[in-house]
């Protein structure tokens, strides 16, 4: 399992969702190998504060003492979603988002959601907050460019209304009241990102929280519950989207594995025991080759909780007649 709060990996992140959101180009996306997308919930996990807010003042291009180049932007708060409460507030945006939006939304009077992190040791008083990410939400529909890529909900629901983006900000800053830890589900199923304008892979972050469990547990029994329909993909036969369901459904199982090692109890050690006799097997998977990874994820999980039980075969055996492999290649 792999967790992250690295700054440098929340801006990216933030660069990549604000592109796709403005209908920028998805090739810096795809380029990427496996490019990582922060959830909706890790957005808010991650935050100190959380706002939604239009722009009223642009500041001239300046420098922070970082060294990060950026400009400073006034922002009047018209709800308050998780922190502190302010009416009007300053926030540094950094010059990897496209600040020739800025204008535009101050002048429509956009609705904004506005993620904050925490301001430094060395961050005088009048220091302006960081803003590692922002993002258009009009609850009104007003906003015409809706995302192409990016947006997900925790479950890897593809969002791309700004309702829903809002609705689900609100519900997290509930849960998340202050910053939590991240977890990284890899890699994002063929047929989810199959809805996306191109081909590739990736990395959905999330929060460790209540949340995750009870999606942990809902891709282990119901891995097909996470997956996009036959209907949703454009241009897929049915013959394909079987054989694309059924890899899918085991590399699901395997991330809900991962994500539930995060969660000791009895009835999590009882379905994590279910599972070492997973048959699906992963062409590839941690530096390991045609590996019955579902039953490898449990069996180290039970094993991290001191739970004593036999390792399971983890490799496929050639002299078995009849054995079923379905390989996944990432």
């Amino acid at each position: 399992m792999r967790t992250t709060t690295n700054k440098l990996l929340r801006r990216s992140c933030a660069c990549l969702f604000l592109a796709c959101l403005c209908g920028g180009n998805a090739g810096s996306a795809s380029a990427q190998r496996n490019p990582v997308y922060m959830s909706i919930e890790a957005d808010v996990a991650q935050a100190e504060d959380a706002y939604v807010g239009t722009i009223s003042q642009i500041g001239s291009p300046e420098t922070d003492k970082e060294g990060n180049h950026g400009v400073r932007i006034t922002v009047d708060a018209t709800e308050t979603l998780k922190g502190s409460h302010r009416k009007r507030f300053q926030v540094f945006a950094y010059s990897d988002k496209p600040l020739e939006l800025f204008p535009k939304w101050s002048l429509k009077r956009t609705p904004l959601l506005w993620f904050i992190r925490p301001k430094s040791a060395d961050d005088g008083p009048d220091s302006p907050s960081k803003g590692w990410n922002f993002f258009p939400v009009d609850p009104a529909g007003a906003m015409t460019s809706l995302p192409i890529v990016g947006y997900f909900s925790l479950d890897f629901r593809l969002i791309r209304s700004p309702r829903q983006i809002l609705a689900i900000a609100r519900r997290a800053a509930k849960t998340y009241a202050k910053t939590a830890t991240l977890h990284s589900l890899c890699y994002m199923p063929d047929l989810t990102h199959r809805l996306f304008p191109y081909n590739t892979g990736g990395e959905l972050l999330v929060p460790i929280g209540p949340e995750l469990e009870r999606v942990a547990r809902r891709m282990i029994l119901s891995p097909g519950s996470i997956l996009p329909s036959e209907q949703e993909i454009k241009g897929i036969g049915h013959a394909d989207y079987l054989a694309a369901r059924a890899a899918d459904e085991g590399s699901v199982r395997r991330m809900g594995v991962q994500a539930l090692a995060h969660f000791k109890s009895d009835a999590n050690i009882d379905l994590l025991k279910r599972q070492l006799n997973d048959p699906f097997v992963e062409s590839t998977w941690d530096s390991d080759y045609n590996v019955y990874s579902v039953r490898k994820m449990a069996f180290e999980a039970l094993r991290k909780w001191d739970v004593q039980v036999a390792e399971p075969p983890l490799h496929p055996s050639s002299d078995i007649p009849g054995q079923t492999k379905q390989a996944h290649q990432r």
